[in-house]
């Protein structure tokens, strides 16, 4: 409670989070006067996610696909996610990763040849943060060929060449046996 104050406002501060009730009383040497109640709420503000820092751990070139991403700390954040865009030959692609990690750290693995690009996204009720871009590049071998044609079962293709072969020996005999 303040009293003896002759300006017509007057600055609180440092009060805790929870709603206050507040009146004014305004007298002189001949009388009072009361003003009505009004509630006020306080409400700190609240902090967005701070700035943090994205790295990745692979050789480059990668030859596996299999990388780990590890991130510094966002301070008053609850969660993070990882986003990652990659170009799929006709356009660029961006996917949401993994949502609601409560760690700092990813391990990605399998990734195809091609390159890959990393961001995390820091969250809160409040707002987001993002980090900094890392890219990986991919470079896996080839898998390994079964010396067949390419996009063909090597056993449908044995199947094939047996039946046209078993086919034109057999009208070829047939032939002989007309003449």
């Amino acid at each position: 409670m303040v009293s003896g104050l002759t300006n017509l406002s007057y600055f609180i501060s440092g009060m805790p989070e929870r709603p206050y009730s507040i009146m004014v009383e305004a007298f002189n040497e001949f009388d009072a006067t009361k003003s009505n109640f009004i509630t006020v709420t306080v409400q700190l503000p609240k902090e967005l996610p701070g700035n943090f820092s994205l790295e990745v751990e692979a050789d480059d070139p990668d030859p596996d696909g299999n990388i780990r991403l590890s991130w510094t700390e966002s301070l008053e954040a609850d969660n993070y996610t990882v986003i990652m865009r990659f170009w799929n030959t006709i356009t660029w692609t961006t996917v949401e990763y993994v949502s609601g990690l409560q760690v700092r750290w990813l391990m990605i693995n399998g990734l195809e040849y091609g390159r890959y690009y990393f961001h995390v996204v820091a969250l809160n009720q409040y707002g987001n943060a993002t980090t900094n871009e890392v890219d990986v590049f991919v470079n896996s071998p080839e898998p390994p060929g079964d010396g067949g044609i390419p996009g063909y079962d090597l056993i449908v293709l044995i199947g094939m060449v047996s039946t046209i072969s078993f086919v034109v020996v057999y009208k070829f005999k047939k032939r002989r046996t007309d003449i």
